[in-house]
């Protein structure tokens, strides 16, 4: 049971990288004005979200073994790690998550040993929070929508902006995902029961939210109210929040659930590896397959479906990857030097 527990929720991160490569490749190849793949525009803020919440049930389930004093230590030293490695992928990434994972984990410490109810309420507040934050300072302060690009990011006033309410994955409300998660770790994810459970629940949720805000933004004249009802990542308002939890829940659900199967296809041992070393492929997709893009000249001048085929084929690159990376090591290149520190 435990070990059909860890598979399911590898293959959910690998899953979840997947759907941030197609995310990430359609932002940097297609050109201003053209349509991004049908795909893409399905896991925009979703397939990120999903990771979260994975962040936070790692979290909760490497930590809870610990003793507090050593938790803390560990989180530190990992935010730390996570921050610096963050922000020098900023330098080639604008969009760049990990650095929001640092302080995600600070946040969310001191909540390890909450009770369950405080830690839903402060993920239930997050998402409403933001709508005060609207109502207060200029959200679209720093931005230049045309090209997706954040100005002011390295000064103190605009990285804090950036960081805490109006930046790609700001902590307010995105942690709310990461808080989720820590729920989820609570739960007795590898009973079937609880797995359906989050499936059809997950999946309510998110297709509540879905047509909850598909039939207000209809029936708003108010294009800057309409906007924080979209369940769009940007602005990420309280129905984007609702959906993308949902969404999370159910697929990870989904991947508890199969995942004992595609273990007897012999599936499973193919792609965990890949699944164990997203902070890697993180890295490396960026690295490694944004610079050859721009090395073909891509970068802002392809199409949506152009940005999907090099998703697709750079995919299995990182399977392939991992799983010969694995035949030597356990922990991915960055992974290890996370947990050399951390140790």
């Amino acid at each position: 049971m435990q070990s059909n527990r860890l598979i399911g929720l590898d293959i959910a991160r690998f899953c979840a990288l997947v759907g941030m490569i197609i995310v990430n490749f359609d932002v940097v190849v297609v050109r201003a004005g053209s349509p991004s793949s049908t795909l893409a525009d399905l896991l925009q803020g979703r397939a990120a979200a999903m990771f979260v919440v994975l962040a936070g049930i790692g979290f909760a389930l490497g930590m809870q073994r610990l003793a507090q004093r050593e938790a803390i230590r560990r989180t530190l030293i990992r935010s730390a790690a996570l921050m610096a490695i963050g922000l020098a992928n900023m330098a080639i990434f604008p969009a760049d998550i990990i650095h929001y994972y640092a302080v995600y984990f600070l946040a969310a410490l001191p909540l390890l040993w909450a009770r369950t109810y405080l830690i839903a309420l402060l993920a239930a507040t997050l998402p409403l929070l933001f709508v005060v934050l609207t109502d207060v300072f200029d959200y679209e302060a720093g931005w230049d929508w045309e090209t997706l690009t954040y100005h002011g990011f390295w000064t103190i006033d605009g990285f804090a902006r950036n960081l805490l309410f109006n930046g790609w994955h700001p902590v307010v409300p995105w942690l709310s995902f990461l808080l989720l998660g820590l729920m989820l770790a609570r739960a007795p994810l590898a009973v079937p029961a609880v797995q359906m459970r989050m499936i059809l629940g997950g999946l309510g949720v998110a297709l509540i939210a879905e047509l909850a805000s598909f039939l207000l933004v209809g029936s708003i004249a108010d294009p800057e109210l309409a906007e924080i009802l979209l369940t769009e990542p940007l602005p990420p308002g309280p129905l984007y929040s609702l959906a993308g939890s949902g969404w999370a829940v159910c697929a990870i659900g989904l991947c508890l659930r199969t995942a004992a199967a595609l273990d007897r296809l012999h599936i499973a041992r193919i792609i965990l590896p890949a699944g164990q070393h997203t902070l890697t492929h993180y890295i490396a997709h960026i690295v490694i397959g944004m610079g050859t893009m721009e090395a073909f000249g891509r970068i802002g001048a392809g199409t949506g479906t152009e940005a999907l085929i090099w998703a697709i084929a750079f995919s299995p690159m990182a399977v392939a990857a991992s799983y010969l990376w694995s035949l030597r090591w356990r922990h991915g290149p960055f992974e290890g030097v996370v947990r050399a520190l951390t140790r």
